[in-house]
């Protein structure tokens, strides 16, 4: 009798619990594994401030900066109103400066929009060389203040209390 097959339904009968508890291990085992994969990634993820007020308004200013470099840019190199006579440095050199910093601004512009943990800080890169620009391109310590280096003071400060911001998020 040991050497005959047992019956098929007796045999179904208890395999079943046995199938069923490598199904269990099996999805379990799977689970883990995604588990340790999600885990050992390494790219971070979007990073999201509280304030998110203070994040449209630096989108705005950056926005304003694009449009003012390139509007400079431009001026210069048509020499509109004799804007060329008015600064300190040679105007081209402003120019080409001019038109990298409108493309920085437009890249950090991106950054902001997608949430890049890097954007912010080309942000405050860039005002802080508008501001410094503006006593290149004026020529003098005393400046007018303009318009140009009201908004880059305010986007400075406004970075910075945003980067505050997302330092505590995290």
């Amino acid at each position: 009798m040991k050497d005959c097959p047992p019956n098929n339904n007796q045999n179904a009968g208890e395999l079943l619990p046995l199938r069923f508890l490598k199904l269990v291990v099996l999805v379990s085992t799977i689970k883990e594994t995604e588990k340790m994969n999600s885990q050992q990634d390494t790219r971070r993820p979007p990073i999201k401030a509280k304030g998110s007020w203070s994040r449209y308004i630096l989108i705005a200013l950056i926005l304003e900066k694009i449009i003012q470099h390139i509007v400079v840019t431009i001026a210069l190199y048509f020499n509109w109103m004799g804007i060329s006579s008015t600064v300190a440095p040679d105007p081209a050199i402003l120019m080409v400066l001019g038109a990298i910093v409108a493309v920085l601004f437009a890249l950090a512009l991106w950054g902001m929009i997608t949430r890049k943990s890097w954007a912010i800080n080309l942000v405050i890169a860039l005002a802080l060389f508008d501001i410094i620009g503006e006593f290149v391109a004026q020529g003098q310590i005393t400046i007018a203040i303009t318009v140009s280096f009201l908004v880059a003071i305010v986007l400075l400060v406004l970075a910075l209390v945003y980067r505050r911001q997302l330092l505590g998020a995290q």
